[in-house]
């Protein structure tokens, strides 16, 4: 019996304009509730972010955010992870030295920081999904820092975050989706923040179905007792899932949910 519900946010439960079907969802959440089920928003955004697209039921649901540098239960932090000042600084000066990383971000608790020489054009873009963000001297940033984020071209991505992580060790670079890369520590994933959860809440794997789109997915579909991919995710997602569904665009976690829940 399913108990757990952990769904990616982009590619997979949101449609490209990052929208949902709130009417729906409100149905499958009061369901969810009826059945003694937790829905759990599983993303590589930031805790700020997630908040903002779900808050009118933020007491109602889990959040594994940051690729699962941070996780809460209905409103409480139950873990995080950070990486030292030495350890972002370092992949920063990396970054800075890749003529086609268009720009990267530090994600932290309080809020989000890019480098005084970032472009407006990826500042900008990046500010739709973290929140309090601002340009900075990076060495001066006193908020505890969870992650860097990075954009490429999608066609170099996966060769960066390989070497990435090879120069780094304790470090993990992992892509997101959409010309982007998540540069956290070594270990943590979305899996690991949902075993967090589970042990928090004395759940057995057996009972989590997962959804995802891509690689920084795949650890959390392997780790779930079902894993179900979208339509229109990465071909090596596919095949790790038991299922395949619709598209994001077309509401396809959600749909599925309902179906589930009405069986």
């Amino acid at each position: 019996m399913i108990k757990l519900i952990a769904t990616d946010l982009d590619g997979t439960f949101l449609t490209k304009e990052h929208t949902y079907d709130k009417t729906l969802f409100a149905k499958v959440l009061d369901k969810c509730e009826d059945r003694g089920i937790l829905f759990t928003v599983a993303s590589g955004r930031p805790m700020l972010s997630v908040q903002r697209l779900f808050s009118d039921v933020l007491s109602r649901i889990a959040i594994i955010a940051e690729n699962g540098s941070v996780v809460s239960y209905k409103g409480k932090v139950i873990s995080e992870h950070f990486m030292s000042p030495e350890q972002y600084l370092a992949v920063a000066e990396q970054l800075e030295n890749l003529s086609d990383c268009h720009g990267y971000l530090l994600s932290g608790r309080v809020g989000a920081y890019a480098p005084l020489n970032t472009r407006d054009v990826y500042f900008n873009r990046v500010s739709e999904f973290y929140e309090k963000t601002q340009k900075m001297d990076l060495t001066q940033i006193t908020d505890d820092i969870y992650k860097l984020t990075a954009q490429f071209s999608d066609d170099l991505i996966l060769e960066h975050s390989r070497a990435l992580t090879d120069k780094n060790p304790s470090l993990s670079a992992v892509v997101t989706g959409f010309g982007g890369m998540d540069i956290i520590l070594d270990g943590i994933t979305k899996a690991t923040g949902l075993e967090d959860l589970c042990h928090f809440l004395g759940l057995n794997v057996s009972e989590v179905i997962a959804f995802g789109d891509n690689f920084n997915d795949a650890e959390m579909l392997s780790f779930a007792g079902t894993a179900v991919a979208t339509a229109n995710a990465r071909e090596g997602i596919k095949e790790i899932a038991d299922k395949v569904i619709g598209s994001c665009e077309d509401g396809a976690v959600l749909t599925y949910l309902e179906g589930m829940l009405n069986e």
